[in-house]
């Protein structure tokens, strides 16, 4: 078995992988490459990649890497869905709030607006402000790092509390995934089987300070206060990552709604603790406090 873990995207990845098998250890390696290859062409906090060209030419119809644009096409399917909600073009707030490559979390908060971008029918892009992928680009990572690993029997991948699982443990079980307490870091409420699934959540718990989170509503230019956490199961891990976020920044009721009409596995739990799920296996140790 091989069993590593490397910081990557901001966040610990750690790949386990069973039974030993011919060049095991060239294609684990293979997927951590992949995924500071996707983190230097499209992080928000590295200057010259591609993402961060394409901000520069902000008002220009610009080419993008084939790669790029269908990240940009996944961010519009869910900017629809969401009727706004969700945005790629975040990142002037959160640099105005001091969530920028420093990490100033110290800024005074001040007003600014929220970058977007058009695809025209040649598929070219313009941008207006300035936009960043890191609503779907962690998880876009983990589905290349899952291809990478296709020819393995047994993996488990887990990138910040973020999880996909095939196969079994070295002892035969089902790979489980905790489900965090959405108000203490040191509590679960209760733990998933996965098979073939990615396991996608959204919390501020862990990106906060002052009075401000990472997961903003883009309708209102705030952060979403509708609900404490977000839970997707689906079998691409940019699925699950895009409706996660989604689903939290919609607000409790919106997200319900998007459950039904998008036939999503989800676990929703509302700020006042009401919670909701739709084909979503789960075993609860608690949700109080």
């Amino acid at each position: 078995m091989i069993d590593r873990t490397e910081t990557i995207l901001g966040t610990r990845i750690r790949i386990a992988v069973h039974p030993d098998t011919p060049h095991l250890l060239e294609l684990v390696g293979a997927a951590f490459s992949e995924t500071r290859r996707i983190e230097a062409a499209y992080s928000r906090f590295i200057e010259g990649n591609e993402l961060a060209r394409l901000n520069h030419s902000a008002g220009e119809w610009t080419r993008v890497s084939d790669e790029l644009l269908l990240l940009l096409r996944w961010g519009k399917f869910f900017e629809s869905a969401t009727g706004g909600a969700f945005s790629l073009g975040i990142k002037p707030i959160l640099e105005w709030w001091g969530y920028d490559a420093e990490y100033r979390l110290d800024r005074e908060i001040l007003d600014t607006q929220l970058g977007s971008y058009e695809i025209s029918e040649d598929a070219r892009i313009r941008v207006t402000g300035s936009i960043e992928i890191g609503a779907i680009g962690k998880w876009y990572a983990l589905d290349r790092m899952a291809h990478c690993l296709n020819a393995c029997e047994n993996i488990f991948i887990n990138a910040g509390g973020d999880v996909y699982a095939r196969g079994y443990t070295p002892d035969g079980r089902p790979w489980r995934a905790l489900l965090g307490h959405p108000t203490d870091t040191r509590r679960a409420i209760g733990e998933t089987v996965l098979d073939g699934y990615f396991l996608a959540g959204s919390s501020p718990l862990v990106r906060q300070w002052r009075d401000r989170h990472h997961l903003v509503d883009a309708q209102t230019l705030a952060p979403a206060s509708d609900m404490t956490a977000v839970w997707v199961l689906a079998e691409a891990g940019i699925v699950a990552d895009g409706w996660s976020t989604a689903c939290f920044v919609s607000g409790y009721d919106h997200a319900k709604m998007l459950a039904e009409t998008h036939d999503l596995s989800v676990l929703l739990i509302a700020r006042d603790g009401d919670i909701y799920r739709r084909k979503f296996p789960a075993a609860f140790f608690g949700v109080d406090g």
